[in-house]
């Protein structure tokens, strides 16, 4: 059953003038775009707006590319397929637009519908894209505030250099996951890094080398890809307890990866580790095996045991074997070059569940 869109009309009735809770159960039965544009009549719509609509879950999407800046609003458990809205920002307009004028920022919109949902298409100069996208996050977070950003892709591949990311993504605090594209590393990306909390997914392809550490945010829980990981701190490594780990030119010692090893033996916060892969240009030194109380390589362990999903398939006849005091598990450390370190935690194998009635 497809819920009815109710679109007020506040050129013909002020709903502001009914009781609060009868004007509260108007905008909690608005769609998205109408509580949207209520919201941006005047400071009183939009505080009402809020009042109402504080608890509604949704998620949003954010893109920053070359061709295109834009945000996709969801409901909690929609997807592409059925998407509320979406928000675009460039300089050109094309068509009939209306003024828009959102934290004090003015902008010329158009409002296009497109597979039965309302787009905004809205215009400002090449020098201020980042803050109009930057007024208009602030403006959705102020008004619906359970808003979950859940992925943010950013392109700095020939992206304008007027634009600045970090302008744009000011009032984003957290994100499920962040893409970062292109071989710039500058300020915009140092900001993103400092100041957005990234808690299952980071992917960052540059290989170019920032030079200085950086305080980061990363908490991942299933991703972390990095192209150049020199600006990350021993600590951060440490701490980390992410599913798939993947640092590639990295600044790290031998030591460095002996205590990220013993903390996994000890079972200090590691659980969720299965793959790591770091890279070290001018290599790491040797590992102290007999610290770490490791067992040569035995192929039983393949034969009884489950690989990672999407681990590489590197040479085990050279591995060495070491076991979590916590819960048992075995992980497997390679070093087929001295510039490599790779370390895997096998998976119990499933049960197999054996029908009697088809043995008999």
């Amino acid at each position: 059953m497809v819920r009815r869109q109710l679109v007020p009309d506040l050129n013909r009735i002020n709903i502001l003038k009914f009781p609060s809770l009868v004007t509260e159960m108007i905008i909690n039965e608005m769609g998205f775009v109408d509580a949207l544009q209520l919201s941006l009549s005047s400071a009183r719509c939009k505080r009402t707006t809020s009042s109402a609509r504080n608890k509604t879950p949704m998620k949003m999407q954010i893109a920053i590319t070359p061709s295109r800046c834009v945000f996709l609003i969801f409901e909690k458990n929609d997807t592409l397929k059925n998407l509320r809205f979406f928000w675009k920002f460039g300089t050109r307009p094309v068509g009939k637009t209306e003024q828009l004028k959102i934290g004090g920022m003015d902008m010329e919109n158009r409002r296009v519908r497109f597979d039965g949902w309302l787009q905004y298409r809205s215009f400002t100069s090449k020098n201020s894209i980042d803050l109009a996208m930057n007024v208009a996050i602030t403006h959705l977070f102020s008004v619906f505030r359970c808003i979950e950003v859940t992925v943010i892709d950013i392109n700095f591949e020939m992206l304008n250099d007027r634009f600045r990311v970090r302008k744009a993504l000011e009032s984003v605090k957290t994100t499920s996951k962040l893409f970062i594209r292109g071989p710039k590393f500058d300020s915009d990306v140092r900001f993103i890094l400092s100041n957005i909390e990234v808690t299952k997914h980071f992917y960052h392809s540059s290989t170019f080398s920032m030079g200085t550490t950086i305080d980061d945010r990363l908490n991942c829980s299933e991703v972390i890809e990095i192209g150049n990981s020199s600006w990350m701190s021993p600590e951060r490594l440490w701490t980390m307890n992410c599913e798939r780990i993947e640092l590639l030119r990295s600044r790290f010692t031998s030591d460095d990866v002996m205590e990220f090893l013993r903390r996994w033996i000890d079972g200090n916060g590691k659980d969720k580790i299965s793959y790591v892969n770091i890279e070290h240009p001018l290599g790491f030194g040797s590992l102290d095996f007999e610290e770490l109380n490791a067992t040569p390589w035995d192929p039983i362990i393949e034969e009884t045991m489950v690989r990672p999903e999407n681990s590489l398939h590197w040479g085990l006849s050279r591995a060495m074997n070491i076991q979590c005091l916590a819960d048992g598990r075995v992980g497997t450390i390679s070093q087929n070059t001295e510039i490599e370190f790779h370390f895997l935690v096998w998976q119990e194998k499933p049960v197999e569940v054996v029908n009697i009635e088809e043995e008999i």
